[in-house]
């Protein structure tokens, strides 16, 4: 446990086998890319504004099997097999459920410890050979492959299919029957993050202009042109991939005398080269009569008591200055307001020509209204300077308030009133409960509720006129950020339930400390009104004959069965799907799947990106399950589990996500019996990080029983719904990095073999109490937050280089840790890998909290993260594989 800093080696001797096999483990297996590909890939990349010139592929001269053409017959389930396991409790009967939440370690017999942790399927193995693989490696979205992991850093290129960031389903073999969906376990769903984050050097969606006409729509399913659509010999009209209909192609649109061939004429059409493309269209797509306008920003503050005494105006202010004035202002024709609430609303009235601002309160509770209409929403560089001076003067024009009340709905209603006509989204501050004006609410957090059946009504909104509210807010195009820093209950059930409606994001900030969490809420509201996003959102997918969307999952408005709606959808956003079949597929077919989302951009531009995707049909079960996917499978799991807090209890969705993932392994031990001897555990390639991942769900804050604040658990369970996948993984399983045995070669560029990675990653330490070593440093990574743990014998030596002091009591756990530019290895090391993963998770601030063994209160935190030791919060990771594999050979499976 050491490395070469500036005072040599220093701590506890290193741990030689890790090292070993970390070197051992950093062998690239990948394929060397292609030099064609990589030209078209830069051909690509290089694309002029106007006129965009795709790579030359070569067309498909076959009807059927144009996307992932699997060879089926080639295809056996490969197995990863356990080390033989012997029940160890009297079985259960098929029949009975199985209850998971009063299940502790000390039940399991003491026979399941002769599992060597070790030899168990590693998250972090898995994470650093794929973190490997695509290093070098371009993926390509037509690959006969799955995905690359969702945590993994890698350059993608998109052919007919679309990227895996914006879309994975759970697999890539689709069954051609109910009969092989059933028999497979597997449930048929999709993930779709429509406007996730590409890379810099990845090729941006393409966008075509369609404002004078309309692009070519199917005439029966309206299914968009796409890639996979087959032409007619005369080269007149298409067939729809989806519903096999032929459609006429107008002249206006693609006429062929205007190429030489038909060749050139696809390759200048980024429909028919890409998988994802944004089509800009006229006034049939428009919401309303009125020509769409340039979105608006609000900024609204809560200058109540509580947010006072949190210095909260004084944070918002800077954070607003930084996103107006910053390094990347907002485009020039986005406008701005600023207000500020307590039981009173108060606007300002910033024209460019004052030399101070003016505010006006309104004291109306009932029927709260916008004094005056010019003057509040401005270009912010016109009125930069009665702007900064309000951002200056606010927190002590405030600081005397006493208000307690804080009038939360009024100040929504009036957000209602601001953004009606153009849309946009607006930030709103809340640090306690609402009791004044409309949607005044009433405390009802009660312990004594915890673990009964009544306790899911605290999950649920306690007043309707929230839900009537968003809806109009979705009507109108307006989506809410909301940002909680409350002391106490605060019914984000309720007030949250307007951001999870329309679109928006709940942030919550459990025991806000200024100077420790100001900081983060400072870049996650420069994330909330930055990031790639889009107002007035129509989303529907429509998929081949045979196959219909059964249920979507994710937090929208909901009107009509086919569409959901949003009143702005934004980058760390995802929806999941799950789909039926209505009948039986052809195998000769493939089946297709295409998601529009109908949007209005930040600029006022009104667009359709379609986004599809292709896989193969199989009547085989064992090539579904071969073909599923680890991720997508659990993000579709979480985001059932989540959407059915509302109506079911914590020990029901806890069984059935217990029996979900055994129905799959017994569907495969069928598969595979055939090869396996008695008392096996058998995991398919692809789903060999199922147990851990679905231990992780139940053992999580959203779903775990026990005393939960309702606080809490909502904020946890609706940010499950909405979660993009790679966010939603590191939350179920963090990155450990033990900063303490970083090898020279580690958190550096690597000049010899750069790969599309800025530094060499190190390898990343187990969920385990097992694997942290005392006297240690990590930098453990959630989806939500980052922590720095030290332990209480971290060597002075240590803290030296990367604090700058020498004692463990000297680094402040209650400050923002903005490490110092030390001129040492180590120093250097973290501060790269800090700014590496910003690079790689944009949506999360990575200013570590400082965690000291033994000294902070926040140290419970660091032990509900260790998933795989038994805890309070469920069983370990051993003991839940032997729950599992006795639960298979109750069912006869041995």
């Amino acid at each position: 446990m050491a490395y070469s800093g500036q005072y040599g080696q220093y701590g506890y001797p290193m741990n030689v086998e890790r090292n070993v096999e970390q070197q051992n483990n950093v062998v690239y297996t990948g394929e060397t890319p292609d030099a064609e590909l990589v030209a078209q890939m830069n051909a690509q990349m290089n694309l002029g504004p106007q006129i965009p010139v795709y790579p030359h592929e070569k067309r498909r001269t076959r009807r059927h099997r144009d996307a992932h053409a699997y060879d089926m017959s080639l295809m056996e389930p490969e197995a990863n097999v356990l080390p033989p396991m012997t029940p160890s409790t009297p079985l259960t009967p098929a029949t009975q459920p199985l209850d998971t939440t009063g299940l502790s370690s000390e039940a399991l017999h003491e026979d399941t410890n002769l599992l060597d942790p070790k030899s168990l399927p590693s998250v972090p193995d898995a994470r650093f050979h794929d973190q490997q693989t695509y290093k070098n490696y371009t993926f390509n979205s037509m690959d006969k492959t799955n995905p690359p992991l969702s945590t993994t850093d890698f350059v993608g290129y998109e052919q007919n299919n679309s990227s895996s960031k914006f879309v994975q389903m759970t697999t890539y073999a689709i069954p051609s029957s109910n009969d092989v969906l059933n028999s497979s376990g597997v449930p048929l769903g999709m993930i779709v993050q429509p406007f996730a984050e590409l890379r810099p050097d990845e090729a941006p969606v393409p966008v075509v202009d369609y404002t004078t006409s309309s692009p070519p729509r199917c005439k029966k399913c309206r299914g968009y042109i796409n890639a996979f659509v087959q032409f007619t010999l005369s080269q007149s009209g298409w067939t729809c991939n989806l519903c096999g209909t032929e459609n006429s192609l107008s002249n206006e649109v693609y006429n062929p005398m205007l190429f030489t061939n038909q060749q050139n004429a696809l390759n200048s059409q980024p429909e028919f080269n890409v998988g994802t493309v944004d089509f800009e269209v006229g006034k049939d797509y428009w919401a309303s009569e009125e020509t769409p306008q340039p979105a608006q920003y609000v900024f609204v503050i809560d200058v109540s008591y509580e947010a006072i005494s949190k210095g909260i105006p004084k944070i918002a202010a800077e954070a607003i200055r930084n996103i107006l004035y910053g390094p990347t202002p907002l485009h020039p024709s986005i406008r701005v307001t600023i207000v500020a609430f307590d039981r009173n609303v108060h606007f300002f009235y910033l024209t460019p020509n004052l030399e101070q601002p003016r505010m006006i309160s309104v004291a109306d509770l009932e029927h709260p209204f916008v004094p005056f209409k010019n003057g509040l929403s401005v270009d912010p560089m016109e009125s930069r300077t009665v702007i900064e001076r309000l951002l200056d003067t606010l927190p002590i024009i405030v600081e005397d308030i006493k208000v307690p009340e804080p009038a939360v709905g009024n100040a929504m209603e009036c957000i209602k009133h601001l953004l009606k006509e153009t849309g946009g989204k607006a930030c709103l501050f809340v640090s306690a409960l609402p009791t004044m004006g409309l949607g005044r609410l009433r405390y009802r957090e009660d312990q004594r509720l915890y673990g009964s059946p009544e306790e899911k009504n605290l999950w649920n909104t306690q007043e309707k006129w929230y839900s009537l509210l968003a809806d109009e807010l979705v009507t109108s195009g307006i989506s809410i950020d909301i940002f909680f820093t409350p002391a106490a209950y605060v019914d984000i059930a309720t007030v949250g339930s307007v951001a999870t409606l329309t679109g928006g994001q709940v942030w919550y900030y459990g025991n806000f400390v200024p100077e420790r969490d100001g900081p983060r809420l400072k870049q996650d509201l420069y994330r909330s009104v930055t990031r790639e996003q889009g107002f007035r959102v129509m989303l529907k997918t429509r998929c081949s004959n045979g196959l219909r969307v059964a249920r979507y999952l994710g937090n929208f408005l909901q009107r009509t069965p086919k569409d959901i709606e949003f009143g702005g959808l934004d980058a760390d956003k995802s929806i999941g799907m799950l789909f039926n079949l209505e009948g039986k597929l052809n195998n000769a077919l493939d089946a297709h799947f295409q998601t529009a989302i109908l949007y209005t951009t930040p600029m006022g531009s009104r667009r359709v990106r379609v986004i599809n995707y292709c896989c193969a049909v199989t009547s085989r079960n064992y090539d579904t399950i071969s073909l599923a996917s680890v991720e997508p499978l659990v993000g579709i799991f979480s985001k059932i589990a989540s959407m059915n807090m509302a109506v079911e209890s914590l020990k029901t969705i806890a069984t059935k996500l217990v029996e979900g993932i055994v129905k799959l392994l017994s569907c495969y031990r069928k598969v595979a019996s055939s090869r396996l001897t008695p008392g096996q555990l058998v995991l398919p390639k692809h789903l060999i990080l199922l147990p851990i991942y679905m231990l992780s769900v139940l053992k999580s804050s959203a779903f775990r029983s026990g005393s939960i604040h309702s606080d809490i658990r909502v904020s946890q369970f609706r940010f499950f719904r909405a979660s993009p996948l790679s966010q939603l993984m590191l939350n179920l399983y963090p990155h450990i990095y033990a900063l303490h045995s970083l090898q020279p070669n580690e958190c550096v560029p690597n000049t010899d073999n750069p790969g599309c990675t800025p530094i060499e990653y190190p390898l990343g330490v187990r969920a385990s109490r097992k694997f942290i070593e005392d006297g240690g440093a990590f930098l453990i990574v959630t989806g939500q937050k980052v922590y720095l743990w030290l332990h209480q014998r971290t060597s002075p030596l240590l803290l030296q280089d990367l604090f700058g002091v020498n004692q463990l009591e000297e680094v402040d756990a209650m400050k923002a840790c903005e490490l110092p530019e030390m001129d040492n290895l180590l120093s250097i090391q973290v501060r790269n890998l800090l700014s590496a993963l910003k690079l790689q998770y944009p949506q999360m601030s990575m200013q570590p909290q400082i965690v000291r063994q033994g000294m902070d209160g926040s140290e419970g935190e660091i032990f509900s993260i260790l998933v795989e030791d038994p805890s309070r919060e469920g069983v370990g990771y051993i003991e839940f594989l032997t729950m599992i594999h006795e639960t298979l050979h109750s069912q006869g499976y041995k």
